[in-house]
């Protein structure tokens, strides 16, 4: 009767093999997956800088159109009306929360000049190229004399739509 001699288990070169191939996989798959990531803050800040936008443009032309409808005292006080009663009305108070975008925290600001929002860097007053949706263009939260644009900032570091920003002056 013959025994067989055989060890069951993995040698310590397959093992070897085994981790080097995981490790090769890993190393492409993390950037990969970082970058998908990016664009999908990216794309959603975007899409929550054009609902915002969108939103606030609606209520001041209720406000001209003195409709009463969403915005009880549009006529009587339409001053009275801010940034945050927009977002609690129309339900889009998660589009002001602060996306990180490339490590990089992000605020909906808006444009007066353009009439449009932005979603720009929330660690200064000042963000060089840094604009979510145009990497190339500088603005400056809070924009005094001899700045090319007037924004108005809409969220604190935290996501909270602004109590103090008004429509009617946006």
């Amino acid at each position: 009767m013959t025994t067989k001699n055989s060890k069951k288990g993995f040698t310590l070169v397959e093992l070897v093999v085994v981790i080097a191939i995981l490790a090769i996989l890993a190393a492409i798959a993390i950037p990969v997956v970082n970058s998908i990531i990016n664009t999908a803050a990216r794309n959603s800040a975007i899409s929550n800088a054009d609902s915002i936008e969108l939103q606030i443009k609606n209520c001041q032309a209720d406000i001209a159109a003195r409709n009463t409808e969403r915005y009880a005292n549009a006529v009587t006080a339409p001053n009275t009306i801010s940034v945050d009663d927009v977002a609690t009305k129309t339900g889009i108070k998660t589009a002001f929360q602060t996306v990180t975008y490339n490590n990089e925290q992000y605020i909906p600001v808006w444009d007066a000049d353009d009439d449009k929002c932005y979603f720009i860097g929330a660690t200064g007053t000042s963000v060089a190229g840094q604009r979510i949706d145009d990497p190339t263009i500088t603005l400056t939260i809070g924009a005094g004399a001899g700045t090319a644009h007037t924004i108005v900032g809409l969220a604190d570091a935290s996501g909270n739509p602004s109590t103090s920003v008004m429509v009617t002056t946006l």
